[in-house]
Parts: C-alpha cells; sequence; structure tokens
C-alpha cells in the first residue's frame, strides 16, 4: 500500500500537468485556426473577422504587428466589386495609426538587413507613410501627414544609427583555419574577413541600409514633399532643405539632396531651352581653301547650313561654333545665379520653412 501511494500521486500531478499544458495551448490552436480561417475565407471583409479574432487571442503580443498590417492594407488598398466591397480608408488609417502608437520600430530591428517587403522591422515606418498618404488624400490634412512622415524617418534614422554603429564595433575575425587533407579546399579562409572588411567600409559611408529600407526612405522623402502642395522646380528645396537638416549625414538627407540636383537641373534645363536660336549660329570666319591654301571670306559666299547647324540650341551645343559656347555657358551661369538668388531670398525669408498652399 506504501508503495502505491506515491505512484498514485504520481498520476495525479502527470494529469495536472497535461491539463495545464492543454490549457496553455489552447489559445494558440484557436489563434491558428482563426488564421488558417482568414487564408480561406472568401472575401476580404470575412477574412479582416478572422483576423480580428485572432487578435484577440493573442492581445498585447509584438507578433501581432504583421496582422495588423495585412489588416490595415486589405482594408485601405483592397476592393471586390464581386462581393460588393470597396476600399474603408478609414478604418485602415484608424490601424495604421494603432500601429504607430502602439508598436516600438527597435523591437524588430536586425543587424543584417532585411530586404523583403513582409520583414515586420519594416512595418511601423511604411505603417506611417500609408496613413500620411490617406491623410493627404483623403483628409487633406497636409500637417498630420507631415507629422507621420516625421516618425517614418525618425525610425529610419534609429536603424540606420543602430546599424552603423553595431557594424563598426563589430572585432576583426579570423581566417577560417585549413582542415585536413582537401575538406576545406573549396572554401575561401579569408571570406569572413573579406565581409567585416565590406561591412565595415559600408559602416564608414552610411551605406547601411538594405535596398527594401532605402526604398522607404525614398518613399517618406518623396511623400514629404508632396505635403507642400504642387511645386516649381524652385521651390523643392524649401522642403528637402527641412529633412537635410533634421537629419543630416543619413540617408534622408543623401535623397533629399538629389531631390534638389534634379530640381536645379530642371531649371537649367528650361532656361536653357529658352534661349534664342541665333545666340548659337556659327560665327562667319576666315578659312584655309584646302585645295590652294588662299584665304577666303565664309561670309561672302556662306555654305549651305548642315544638319548641324539646325534644330534646337540643345543640339548645336558643341558642332562647330566658338564664341556661341561662351554665350552657353554664360546662359549656364546666368541660369545658377538666378535659381541660388530664388533659392536663397526664400530661405532667407522664410528660414526654409514653408505652409501648405491652401485649396492645393
Amino acid at each position: 500500500m506504501k508503495t502505491q501511494i506515491p505512484a498514485a500521486l504520481g498520476l495525479i500531478l502527470a494529469a495536472a500537468c497535461l491539463g495545464a499544458e492543454r490549457q496553455e495551448q489552447a489559445p494558440d490552436i484557436a489563434f491558428d485556426r482563426e488564421l488558417t480561417a482568414a487564408e480561406g475565407a472568401a472575401d476580404r471583409d470575412s477574412r479582416v473577422e478572422h483576423w480580428k479574432k485572432a487578435l484577440s487571442l493573442r492581445p498585447n503580443d509584438p507578433r501581432n504587428i504583421v496582422i495588423e498590417y495585412q489588416m490595415a492594407v486589405a482594408l485601405s488598398q483592397t476592393s471586390d466589386p464581386k462581393h460588393g466591397e470597396s476600399p474603408r480608408r478609414k478604418e485602415g488609417l484608424a490601424i495604421y495609426s494603432r500601429i504607430v502608437a502602439t508598436y516600438d520600430h527597435m523591437v524588430y530591428y536586425e543587424k543584417v538587413p532585411m530586404n523583403a517587403t513582409g520583414s515586420p522591422q519594416l512595418m511601423v515606418p511604411r505603417a506611417c507613410i500609408h496613413a500620411a498618404s490617406i491623410e493627404r488624400g483623403l483628409n487633406s490634412n497636409n500637417d498630420k501627414a507631415r507629422d507621420y512622415l516625421w516618425k517614418a524617418m525618425d525610425c529610419l534614422k534609429r536603424t540606420f544609427e543602430q546599424r552603423k554603429s553595431d557594424w563598426l564595433a563589430e572585432p576583426k575575425p579570423k581566417p577560417i583555419p585549413r582542415g585536413v587533407g582537401d575538406l576545406f579546399d573549396s572554401i575561401n579562409p579569408d571570406a569572413p574577413v573579406q565581409a567585416w572588411t565590406e561591412r565595415h567600409r559600408r559602416a564608414e559611408q552610411g551605406d547601411v541600409l538594405g535596398s527594401s529600407e532605402m526604398t522607404i526612405v525614398r518613399a517618406a522623402v518623396r511623400q514629404f514633399g508632396y505635403t507642400y502642395g504642387r511645386q516649381k522646380p524652385e521651390d523643392v528645396p524649401i522642403a528637402m532643405n527641412e529633412i537635410i537638416k533634421k537629419y543630416p549625414e543619413t540617408p534622408m538627407a543623401r535623397v533629399s539632396r538629389e531631390h534638389i540636383d534634379r530640381a536645379v537641373k530642371m531649371v537649367e534645363d528650361d532656361l536653357l531651352d529658352r534661349l534664342p536660336k541665333e545666340a548659337f549660329a556659327v560665327e562667319p570666319r576666315s578659312e584655309l581653301a584646302p585645295e590652294n591654301g588662299k584665304e577666303h571670306d565664309a561670309g561672302a559666299n556662306p555654305p549651305a547650313p548642315s544638319a548641324a547647324d539646325t534644330g534646337t540650341p540643345r543640339k548645336m551645343i558643341g558642332q562647330g561654333a566658338r564664341w556661341p559656347v561662351i554665350a552657353v555657358a554664360a546662359g549656364i551661369l546666368a541660369a545658377a545665379a538666378f535659381l541660388a538668388i530664388l533659392i536663397l531670398r526664400r530661405c532667407r525669408g522664410t528660414n526654409c520653412t514653408h505652409s501648405p498652399k491652401p485649396g492645393v
């Protein structure tokens, strides 16, 4: 009898542990069941309902960001005419806003860039950009959109700074030791050192974001420019300089400078195309006749114009003219000076700030 009591207690404890384990697994089983049902749902709204049930079974879990982001995209961007479903952008905006307010971007940070659009480490800044786009398009609220875009660029800056620090702090690895015989002949023993050297070089140059992350950087900078309404090329530096001032020496500043360079080029090209064709005409000059070596005045009996002497001023640059090159250079310098004066006047007069144009 004495030997049966411990055995009985063991059975009771085992049954209790098994019951507790099943009880703990029950929410996970139900959660997986809802996700499976969402994948097989016939329409968008049914899929969203299954996602909501799944979220209620796993509250306050950082992994939920993936489901919430999918739900926001489905509501704000997906239509289903077959089932009479149109995009519900306000509901999508509410979920994007909740993602931005609830989830910490750096919880999903990884030392190695994840070049996948579905990576959780990209979802907070992407939610910011989607929310900004809806605020602009649906609510015409450029100020609110700009706040979301600042948040997106803050997230990207934190990723940039953390990864740069991590890569620079990596200790230099040792080469892979050679094995016995030909076991490691196909392996480059210097591969770890070469990879470390490349990461260190990129970190020193500030090139630590992956292609998917840079896509988000460009989207955030471009959307920020849109919050100022329709702009002329000479107005572009106003918005871009705000980003450069707040995020110097970052990918956001680099992309902003690219926008400024394109705007400057557009202004220069436009002014160059406005110059009259006469400014590019070939000047008559004294030439030596190749057949007898005597000089003759090209202006006295001008030859018929060639294809190089006709067309737009841009096509005629550098095609046999001497003083026209000087005229072109002077025109470009004048255009650059004109643009510089505009930029300086606007930036100095407004401290590089600008309010959205009403009704745009």
